[in-house]
C-alpha cells in the first residue's frame, strides 16, 4: 500500500524542473556498486542498448560496401601513408589517413584513431598534441592504423561540425550518432585489409577522441584493447555536439560507458591539468571494481601526467606500451618508442586536396532524408502481420520505444501520497512522489456516493490539467454515477505544476534531462502505480491533446485496463506535429510514435478516436488482428459521446 505522510511544512518543487543534470555535473561516485558480475552484465546490455537508441543507431543500420578508394600514397623509410575514403552510409564518406608498416609479413593488428577537437584535427602535430606521431610510431611498431576525421573536419565535407536540427532529433539523427557509425564502419574497414588481424582490433584517441574511443569500444566488442585520453572523468562528459545526443546520460555517465570495455583492456590516460586531474582517486578505482567483478584487474590501468589536457609524448608512450603488451602481445621494451620521423606537408596527406567531393556524395537534405526513409524501412519490417512474426520482432520494437520514452512503472510501495487539504466540493486534493526522485504529481480524486472503496477506478487526463474535470463537468458526473472512482492529475509542467518553469539552462540539457512530455507519461505511469493497490482494474481516459500521452503509456501498463485515447485529430503522421513543445520527444519518430504505441499495446483494451484522415494505423490493427484480439481495438475519425465512452469501460470490463 502507498504510504500517506502529512508533513507538518514542505514546499512540492518538483526537482525535474531544476537543473540537476548537465555535461559539468559532478557525479560522485561515478559508478554504482554491483553486488555481482551476472548484475553488471544485466546493466551492460541495458546501457549498450539505451546508447546505441540514443545514437539513433537501434537497429543497426544495413551495411552499404565500403568500396574504399585511395587517392594519394605517400612512402616513407620505414612506413606508408595511403589516402582513403570509403562509405559508411551510401553516399556518405569516412576520409582520412591509412598508415601502414614498409614490410609485413603476417596479419598485424589494427588501430583505429579518432582524434579530437584540435584546431587541425588529424593533421595536428604539436608537442602537446600529436596525431600523426601516434600513427607514425604503431605503424613502425607493426600495427596498420586508420586515422580517421571527425564529421566536418579536414576532408570531412558533407556536414558541419555543429550538425542538429529539430527534425533530426526527431528521427535520432545526431552529429554523435553518425560519428559512432563511423567508427563502426572503420572497424570494418580494418577488417577488409588482408594485413590486419580481424581479431585484434584497438582504438585510441583524446579529448572528443577519446570520448568516441568509450562509446565505440562501449558498443562493439571488436575492439579488442582501448585507451580513451584526458576523457574518463566525473566532473566533465563532453562539450561537444559530437559527445552528446539527446537522452544519451540520463542515468549513467562518462565512467559507467567506460566500464562496459571490462573485461576487455583498457588503459586511462588523465592529467593534472584538466577534468581527469582526480583520475587516480575517484574514475579508475570505480572502473577497476567492475573489473573486479572479472578478477582481472590487472587489464585496467591509469597513467596521470603532469600536463595540461593533452596527447603528448610521455601520454603516447604510455599507450604503445599498452598496446604492444595486450594487443600485440609483445614484451614491454624499456625505454622510448618514438623516434623522429618526416612527414610530407598537409595538402599531400589530403583526401580531396581540390576540396572536390565524388560525383555521388549526399547533400545535407539528402542524408537526411535518406536516414528517415532508414528509419521506416526499419519500421515496416518489424510490424509483422501475425503472432509469431509479431513475438519475434516485438523485443526488438519494445527496446527501441522503452529507450526513447524513458519511462517506468514504479513499484507501488515507492509511491507516497502527501494530503493537501480535506475533502470538499472539489474532492480530495493531494500529491504523489516517487520516493528518492523528488516529483510532485498534483492529485484531486473524487468518489461515487455511495462507495467509499470503488473496485475500479479511472484517471482522466487533460493537456489543460485537473481544472478541466470539475464534479459537476458532465464526463466526471457520469463516472462517477457510474460507480468509479476518478483521479486526475497536473501533469509534468500542466496546471498547478507549472508553478515552477522548468532550467533548461545546463549545457546539452537533452542529453542528461527527459522531455517535457516523456516526464507527463512518467507521471501517468505513477499515478497507476499508486492505484494499482486501490482498484481491482485502473482505467485511463486521455482527453484533448493529452490523449496522446495516454497511448504512449499504454505499452507499459501490463494490466487489463482500458485505455482511452483522444487523438484530438491531430495529423500524427507529419513531423511538424512532434515539434509542439506539447508533444516534443526526441527519438519519437524513429521508434514509430503512435504506431509503435498501438502495435505495443496489443492485445490490452485500447480505443482511439478523433483519428486524423491521413494516419495510416494498419499496423496497429494487425497486431491485435494477430493476437485474435480486435474487439479489444476501436479505431474512429470522429469524436466519443460521454454515453460511448461509458460503454467503452463496460466492454472492457467484460472482455477483460
Amino acid at each position: 500500500m502507498a504510504e500517506r505522510s502529512s508533513p507538518s511544512a514542505w514546499e512540492p518543487v518538483d526537482r525535474r524542473t531544476q537543473c540537476l543534470r548537465h555535461t559539468d555535473t559532478v557525479f560522485d561516485p561515478p559508478i554504482r556498486e554491483y553486488s555481482s558480475r551476472e548484475a553488471w552484465e544485466q546493466r551492460r546490455a541495458e546501457l549498450r542498448l539505451h546508447l546505441l537508441v540514443s545514437a539513433g543507431l537501434f537497429p543497426l543500420p544495413d551495411r552499404c560496401p565500403l568500396r574504399p578508394q585511395v587517392t594519394g600514397r605517400w612512402e616513407g623509410e620505414d612506413f606508408l601513408i595511403e589516402n582513403v575514403y570509403f562509405e559508411s552510409l551510401p553516399g556518405f564518406y569516412v576520409t582520412g589517413n591509412l598508415y601502414r608498416p614498409k614490410r609485413i609479413e603476417e596479419p598485424v593488428p589494427g588501430v583505429a584513431c579518432p582524434h579530437g577537437h584540435a584546431r587541425r584535427g588529424r593533421f595536428e602535430d604539436t608537442e602537446n598534441f600529436s596525431v600523426p606521431a601516434r600513427c607514425v610510431t604503431l605503424a613502425r611498431l607493426g600495427y596498420v592504423v586508420f586515422s580517421y576525421d571527425m564529421i566536418g573536419y579536414n576532408d570531412s565535407l558533407q556536414l558541419p561540425h555543429d550538425f542538429r536540427g529539430e527534425r533530426e532529433s526527431l528521427w535520432g539523427l545526431s552529429l554523435l550518432g553518425l560519428q559512432l557509425w563511423n567508427s563502426i564502419r572503420v572497424l570494418d574497414f580494418l577488417e577488409s585489409l588482408e594485413e590486419v588481424d580481424s581479431k585484434r582490433l584497438g582504438c585510441t584517441g583524446a579529448s572528443g577522441g577519446g570520448t568516441q574511443t568509450f562509446l565505440l569500444t562501449a558498443v562493439d566488442d571488436r575492439v579488442r584493447v582501448s585507451a580513451p585520453v584526458v576523457m574518463v572523468s566525473a566532473r566533465m562528459q563532453g562539450g561537444c555536439l559530437c559527445e552528446n545526443a539527446p537522452n544519451l546520460r540520463l542515468d549513467t555517465n562518462n565512467v559507467e560507458i567506460a566500464a562496459m570495455a571490462a573485461p576487455r583492456p583498457q588503459l586511462l590516460v588523465s592529467a593534472t591539468g584538466d577534468w581527469t586531474h582526480s583520475t587516480p582517486e575517484l574514475e579508475y578505482p570505480a572502473i577497476r571494481s567492475i573489473y573486479r567483478l572479472y578478477g582481472l584487474e590487472d587489464r585496467i590501468g591509469n597513467v596521470h601526467v603532469d600536463a595540461p589536457h593533452n596527447y603528448n609524448r610521455e601520454s603516447r608512450e604510455a599507450v604503445y606500451r599498452w598496446f604492444e603488451r595486450w594487443l600485440a602481445g609483445r614484451p614491454v621494451q624499456e625505454g622510448a618508442y618514438e623516434r623522429p620521423y618526416h612527414l610530407p606537408r598537409e595538402e599531400v596527406r589530403r583526401v580531396f586536396p581540390s576540396g572536390k567531393l565524388p560525383a555521388t556524395a549526399k547533400t545535407r537534405a539528402q542524408i537526411v532524408q535518406e536516414a528517415v526513409h532508414r528509419a521506416q524501412t526499419q519500421l515496416e519490417a518489424l510490424y509483422a502481420v501475425n503472432r509469431p512474426e509479431l513475438e519475434q520482432s516485438r523485443p526488438v520494437l519494445w527496446g527501441l520505444y522503452a529507450h526513447t520514452l524513458n519511462a517506468v512503472v514504479p513499484p507501488t510501495e515507492s509511491v507516497r501520497r502527501y494530503e493537501q487539504t480535506e475533502e470538499d466540493g472539489n474532492g480530495q486534493r493531494f500529491f504523489l512522489r516517487r520516493e528518492g526522485v523528488g516529483d510532485w504529481i498534483p492529485c484531486r480524486e473524487y468518489l461515487p456516493q455511495d462507495e467509499k472503496r470503488p473496485q475500479e477506478w479511472i484517471v482522466l487526463l487533460s493537456s489543460e490539467g485537473m481544472g478541466r474535470f470539475e464534479p459537476e463537468e458532465r464526463l466526471t458526473a457520469a463516472l462517477l454515477e457510474a460507480g468509479y472512482g476518478v483521479l486526475s492529475f497536473d501533469p509534468f509542467q500542466i496546471g498547478e505544476a507549472a508553478k515552477v518553469p522548468r532550467d533548461r539552462s545546463g549545457k546539452h540539457f537533452e542529453t542528461f534531462n527527459p522531455s517535457d512530455a516523456a516526464c507527463r507519461v512518467q507521471d501517468l505511469l505513477t499515478v497507476l502505480a499508486y492505484l494499482r493497490s486501490r482498484s481491482e482494474r485502473t482505467h485511463v481516459l486521455g482527453t484533448e491533446e493529452a490523449g496522446l500521452w495516454a497511448l504512449w503509456a499504454r505499452p507499459y501498463w501490463e494490466e487489463e485496463g482500458v485505455f482511452i485515447a483522444d487523438l484530438a485529430e491531430l495529423p500524427l503522421h507529419e513531423d511538424g506535429t512532434y515539434l509542439d513543445p506539447l508533444h516534443y520527444l526526441p527519438g519519437i519518430r524513429r521508434a514509430g510514435d503512435v504506431v509503435t504505441a498501438g502495435v505495443l499495446s496489443a492485445p490490452r483494451p485500447l480505443r482511439l478516436y478523433n483519428v486524423a484522415a491521413g494516419l495510416d494505423l494498419t499496423p496497429v490493427e494487425a497486431a491485435y488482428q494477430a493476437y485474435g484480439a480486435t474487439e479489444r481495438l476501436s479505431v474512429q475519425s470522429g469524436p466519443a459521446t460521454t454515453a460511448q465512452l461509458l460503454a467503452w469501460l463496460q466492454d472492457g470490463k467484460q472482455k477483460s
